[in-house]
């Protein structure tokens, strides 16, 4: 698609791992090009994104970048002269590696928040010139123990505003203010890392810009609590309690937030004696979970589906639990 002045939008990009060279310049000079692909590659190659979007003038937004391992090249000139690029995606590597990140943003002269969780940034040319040429005043979110950053273009801009990343270090509730490294609980348009199992309580919501949770963390979103962010593949756990028909309770709708549930005993909704229906459109029939001969309508082989209803019963109280990759709106 090099050079393809009015192309406007772009074909899906599904690929986890990459080979060397493989999306170079693939957009170069696509002036008309208002959104990016989702880039969902956590394996990277030499000079895998060099130039993708090198002077896509009138690109607004930047894809997620969700690798945190580099390769030698992979973002050089990724975005150069996109000078209405307000925001970089979320920059989650911690060690840098050759030229990873030279000339990434050169140019592009809207540019006003960076987050950038780099804390070795000792390889060659790996920022050289990376903010050249962006907004005189801005935003830059930083690692809380990274203090070796340079000023200017391979650095952070003159001008900026600098601030540590707000980060969750103690396993507890979300709105404590003494688990968070900034010992105060993030506000909307703050960004911040989970560093340890947190739980947003019931009743609470939480609202942050970005959001990224480290590996082997978890984020739990406990029955009536809620997330709000716009940072798009962040994996968590819904929970919803429900009151068991010994308990005085009865049927209840449910629905996942997540993209697709199977059910098991370890969500609870295989749990003790249950009931689990779902509306087959075809037949206009609600059909059960349960495969057992003495059920007219038993269908044993269907998922949660995000968007979709669902009729539920047990016995006794139990908590379903729903873990996947939430939509950029959060659950």
């Amino acid at each position: 698609f090099n050079y393809c002045t009015n192309l406007t939008t772009a074909p899906a990009l599904p690929a986890t791992t990459l080979a060397d060279r493989c999306y170079y310049g693939m957009f170069d000079m696509c002036s008309s090009l208002t959104a990016a692909p989702e880039l969902p590659a956590t394996t990277l190659a030499e000079y895998c994104y060099m130039r993708m979007f090198n002077y896509c003038t009138n690109l607004t937004t930047a894809p997620a970048l969700p690798a945190t391992t580099l390769a030698n090249y992979c973002y050089k000139d990724m975005f150069k002269g996109c000078i209405h690029l307000t925001t970089a995606p979320w920059l989650p590597a911690t060690t840098l590696v050759n030229n990873c990140y030279y000339q990434m943003f050169s140019g592009c002269s809207k540019l006003n928040y960076v987050v950038c969780l780099a804390t070795s940034i000792s390889a060659s040319n790996c920022v050289k010139n990376w903010l050249s040429n962006v907004a005189g005043t801005g935003t830059f979110v930083k690692a809380s123990n990274m203090t070796s950053w340079p000023s200017g273009n391979s650095g952070i801009p003159s001008g900026w505003s600098v601030i540590n990343i707000n980060q969750f270090t103690t396993d507890g509730n979300w709105n404590v203010p003494g688990n968070w490294s900034n010992n105060a609980v993030p506000e909307a348009g703050n960004s911040v890392v989970i560093s340890a199992n947190a739980t947003i309580p019931i009743g609470y919501t939480a609202n942050v810009d970005y959001i990224i949770v480290d590996e082997g963390k978890t984020l739990t979103i406990a029955d009536g609590g809620q997330l709000i962010h716009n940072h798009a593949g962040v994996v968590a756990t819904g929970q919803q309690n429900i009151t068991g028909r010994n308990n005085g309770g009865g049927w209840n709708f449910i629905a996942s937030p997540v993209a697709t549930v199977a059910p098991s005993a370890a969500n609870g909704l295989l749990s003790g004696d249950y009931d689990l229906y779902y509306y087959h459109e075809g037949t206009h029939i609600w059909r059960n979970y349960k495969g057992s001969t003495d059920e007219n309508h038993a269908d044993p082989g269907f998922n949660l589906i995000n968007g979709k209803g669902y009729l539920y019963a047990n016995t006794g109280a139990t908590t379903l639990s729903f873990t996947g990759a939430l939509g950029t709106q959060g659950m």
